[in-house]
C-alpha cells in the first residue's frame, strides 16, 4: 500500500520531467542550428536561410539561385513528437510553422517567438536578433500526460 502511494506521488513528476528534457532538447538542438547559420552567414559574408518544415530545418545559402541550388548546407530534425511553432501578432494568438527566416551576413535575424510542443505540453521562448540567444522562456507543462 505505501509503495502504490509513493508510485502514484513519483510517476506524475518523472513523466513531466522527461517532457520538459525532451523540450529542452529540441531548444537546443534549434539554438544550435541557429548558431550554425549565423557562424556560415557571418564568415561567407551571405546571407543564409533557415527553411523550416514540420520536422526539419534546413539551411540555404541565399546568394546561390533557386535553381542551382545543392542539398542544405544543414539538416535539423526534430525529437520525435516535438513540434515547431512560430507565434504569430494576432488576436487570439494562432501559431504556424513559418517558411523561411533569414540570417543576415552580419548575424542578424529578425525576432521571432517559438512554441515547441509536445502532446499537451508547451516550451516558448524568443531569439535575441543581435546574438541569436534564445530569452523570455516560458514552459507549461502537463501533468495528465502519459
Amino acid at each position: 500500500m505505501i509503495l502504490a502511494i509513493i508510485l502514484a506521488v513519483t510517476i506524475p513528476s518523472l513523466s513531466s520531467y522527461f517532457t520538459e528534457q525532451r523540450l529542452r532538447t529540441s531548444m537546443r538542438q534549434f539554438e544550435s542550428i541557429l548558431q550554425d547559420a549565423r557562424h556560415r552567414a557571418m564568415t561567407s559574408q551571405h546571407p543564409h536561410r533557415l527553411h523550416f518544415t514540420e520536422k526539419t530545418v534546413e539551411l540555404y545559402d541565399s546568394t546561390i539561385p533557386e535553381k542551382n541550388k545543392p542539398d542544405p548546407v544543414n539538416i535539423e530534425t526534430w525529437i520525435s513528437g516535438v513540434q515547431l511553432r512560430e507565434k504569430i501578432n494576432e488576436t487570439p494568438i494562432r501559431y504556424t510553422i513559418p517558411d523561411d527566416w533569414m540570417i543576415s551576413s552580419q548575424g542578424l535575424c529578425d525576432p521571432l517567438r517559438f512554441r515547441f510542443t509536445l502532446n499537451h505540453s508547451w516550451m516558448e521562448f524568443s531569439l535575441q536578433p543581435l546574438d541569436g540567444s534564445i530569452q523570455g522562456l516560458e514552459f507549461h507543462l502537463d501533468e495528465n500526460e502519459n
